[in-house]
């Protein structure tokens, strides 16, 4: 019997069962283009709960892949599935999807490598808050069938990638990538072609007692492999260091007060005040910088209502306005007394000047954090050779993104904002940008947001 059939009766036995205890039972299966074990190494499900599952290479996601079990659930209501997929504390993509409970039922989540950089919802649709093959739509968009389709099956689909086995998927085409194209030790990532990789986890050969034996069978991950996230933490969810203007080192700063427990997503510091204001991806904390404790914490969709269900990638104060980027960019006037911003600007990444384009431009595959200086006081920045703007580089923006192919590198990249062009692109802890090279600076992937406020701050991973 091959694997994607004893899935399939896994999850009839299930549903099955399911109606001998109380209420109705929602199973999660999620299908993906992308690499498993190389691009994403964990898929989380909330719908109420969560549930969670390590991904290694050996996982096949071109076929329905069981991912939690939801019980309990009243028959007519209506339930939002959240699946996101993460590699490291690293956010790739996510995608919620509504559906309406009608008796024991397989939900199967869609989630398309062209949606990790897509931003939604788009202001002039603020309904369709989820991405479907690069495109937003509404979260109930797989019950309606308001998505078009563009394939009835597998040979309307089709990749120039020697590794990709492209699969026709309720209406939407995969790239799903095949590692046994490739040679021992390598990978099929669907953009790139087979590359190195590092072995499959050593745990995924539990998964049949008879692994070396031709015969094996690949059995469906033991129910324990759904391992279930608490709902509140003790702790932070994260560790701040801190840079003071005129400083020669980093130091991590004690946190009191009623501080982020959720991952936090972005930061940003209005001039002149003695406050901090992070994100969340629902939430919105003060951090008061003469006591260093956070003071507040309240539901960030009121303060950006525009941003609800968008998980955002940076964030930086100019003058009075904030700047929210998530892929694209939000700006917003923001009062400080009232705590909300005031949307004035929506700008798509696609409609950027070319200087977004040039060689010392972000990447943007994937933004860790962003901030803004209104000088160099500290001479921090420094101009690559070639720039025609001067060495010195005043008022700037910084950030940190990476490429997010292997190896994995993140990058410093320099925005003079007096000259209006990029002039610094650099890895992350080079001369280009030197308060990175400092003692205790953070580690470059465990950066998650950064803001300057007398001083450049850091959140990072605990």
């Amino acid at each position: 019997m091959a694997r994607v059939a004893l899935v399939e009766w896994a999850l009839v036995v299930a549903l099955a069962t399911a109606g001998c205890s109380q209420g109705r039972t929602l199973v999660v299966q999620l299908q993906t283009d992308l690499a498993p074990g190389v691009e994403f190494d964990q898929a989380s499900v909330r719908a109420p709960e969560r549930h969670s599952r390590r991904v290694s290479l050996d996982d096949e996601f071109s076929r329905p892949m069981h991912l939690a079990e939801i019980t309990g659930l009243a028959e007519g209501s209506n339930v939002i599935v959240d699946v996101e997929l993460s590699s490291g504390s690293r956010h790739v993509v996510s995608r919620r999807v509504q559906t309406r409970v009608q008796g024991d039922q397989i939900v199967n989540v869609i989630i398309t490598r062209n949606c990790v950089e897509i931003a939604c919802p788009m202001p002039s649709a603020p309904d369709a808050t989820e991405c479907r093959d690069g495109v937003c739509v509404p979260p109930d968009c797989e019950a309606d069938g308001c998505a078009s389709s563009e394939c009835t099956r597998d040979a309307d689909c089709t990749s120039s990638v020697a590794c990709v086995v492209p699969r026709c998927v309720f209406g939407t085409c995969l790239d799903t990538p095949d590692n046994s194209a490739c040679l021992p030790g390598e990978a099929c990532i669907p953009d790139l072609g087979c590359i190195w990789a590092a072995p499959p986890d050593a745990d995924a050969a539990l998964a049949s007692p008879d692994a070396g034996s031709p015969d094996a069978v690949a059995l469906p991950p033991p129910d324990d492999a759904f391992t279930p996230v608490p709902d509140a933490y003790v702790g932070p969810s994260f560790t701040l260091s801190f840079l003071p203007r005129g400083g020669a080192s980093w130091s991590n700063i004690p946190v009191t007060g009623s501080f982020p427990t959720d991952r936090v997503e972005a930061a940003f510091a209005p001039p002149g005040g003695r406050e901090l204001f992070v994100l969340t991806h629902t939430e919105l904390f003060v951090f008061d910088l003469g006591t260093r404790t956070f003071t507040e914490r309240r539901p960030r969709d009121p303060a950006f209502p525009e941003l609800a269900g968008i998980t955002i990638e940076g964030a930086g104060g100019v003058d009075t306005r904030v700047f929210v980027n998530a892929h694209d960019t939000w700006i917003y006037e923001f009062a400080p007394t009232t705590r909300t911003g005031t949307l004035t600007q929506f700008v798509r990444y696609e409609d950027l000047g070319a200087d977004w384009r040039g060689p010392l431009a972000p990447p943007w595959h994937q933004l860790y954090a962003s901030f803004y200086l209104t000088d160099n006081t500290d001479g921090w920045a420094h101009a690559d050779a070639m720039m025609l703007c001067g060495a010195t580089v005043p008022n700037h923006g910084v950030y940190l993104t990476t490429s997010g192919f292997a190896p994995p590198q993140l990058v410093v990249s320099v925005y003079d904002a007096s000259c209006g062009q990029f002039v610094a692109r650099a890895p992350y802890g080079t001369a280009s940008y030197t308060a990175f090279t400092l003692p205790g600076a953070p580690l470059p992937f465990d950066i998650v947001a950064a803001e300057y406020a007398e001083g450049l701050w850091a959140f990072t991973t605990p």
